[in-house]
């Protein structure tokens, strides 16, 4: 799912003269680009998490907010499966954060490597503006890099004993992706803690 509309990016004067087909494409490198750099998703969709047990007593869901929790399914290493439902376990609608309930016969997120699996519903049904701003500006950073602009990668061009020299991996690191999106999307990084 792209992170802005075709309508939302030809208003912008960069992306104005481009075809809808093409918008689209940037639309879907740049939101690939974001989701990637946040390690999540942002639309809302139905999900199911396949997950580290961490012998715990929380366990956080990836793509939030989250707007239903179907199924979880524990498995041991003797392949026992125990299933719960949204009325085995709590969930934090806005940072995923899972605990089983008091009346749950499990206390735990059982220690297993892959033996969770979660079913559930979960992200924005409308991509907050920070997000789509976000991705605007990522949107530039890749058709500036493009063929569309006439030199990719082109850092700089003399032309008396001609000289000409191509961006770096940083320089074309900050053009897709530019400290300023990088801010907006700071907020919604999935950072996991070891």
């Amino acid at each position: 799912m792209g992170l802005v509309t075709v309508a939302r990016a030809q208003s912008e004067p960069t992306f104005s003269a481009l075809t809808s087909a093409r918008i689209t494409e940037l639309i879907d490198a740049a939101s690939a680009v974001c989701e990637s750099f946040c390690g999540r998703a942002f639309g809302n969709a139905a999900r199911t998490e396949v997950r580290d047990g961490n012998g715990e007593a929380e366990l956080f869901l990836r793509v939030t907010p989250v707007t239903a929790l179907t199924l979880i399914t524990i498995s041991d290493d003797f392949g026992n499966s125990d299933v719960f439902d949204s009325s085995d376990v709590r969930y934090d609608v806005d940072t995923g954060r899972m605990t089983f309930r008091m009346s749950s016969t499990q206390g735990v997120f059982t220690t297993g490597q892959q033996n969770i699996s979660i079913v559930y519903t979960g992200g924005y049904t409308t991509i907050p503006a920070d997000v789509q701003a976000a991705c605007i500006l990522v949107m530039r950073g890749i058709y500036a890099m493009s063929a569309d602009t006439g030199n990719p990668g082109m850092k700089s061009e003399n032309i008396g004993d001609y000289s000409y020299t191509r961006q770096d991996d940083n320089d074309c690191n900050a053009l897709v992706i530019p400290g300023s999106a990088r801010a907006l999307l700071a907020p919604y990084r999935f950072l996991l803690y070891a």
